[in-house]
């Protein structure tokens, strides 16, 4: 690709050159943050599904108890 500017047609001194590197494998600082935002990303979804499953054995409880009420049973809030 070529930059027309200053010193007439065919005599340019701007020229860009497309340098095909990518970008991950040229700094070590980017794949280093490439595996950080991996590794976080990781680390939220294992904390989504131990939000999810605590409060899936929670929502159980809450309708053993309300059964339990229901049925004019007492029952142990404990287990």
């Amino acid at each position: 690709m070529r930059i027309e500017g200053l010193g007439g047609i065919g005599v340019n001194p701007y020229v860009y050159q497309n340098a095909n590197v990518k970008r991950s494998e040229a700094n070590p600082q980017i794949q280093q943050a490439q595996a950080q935002v991996q590794h976080s990303s990781d680390m939220m979804l294992k904390l989504l599904e131990f939000a999810f499953y605590k409060q899936n054995a929670m929502n159980l409880k809450l309708v053993r108890i309300a059964g339990e009420l229901y049925q004019g049973k007492n029952f142990d809030a404990l287990a």
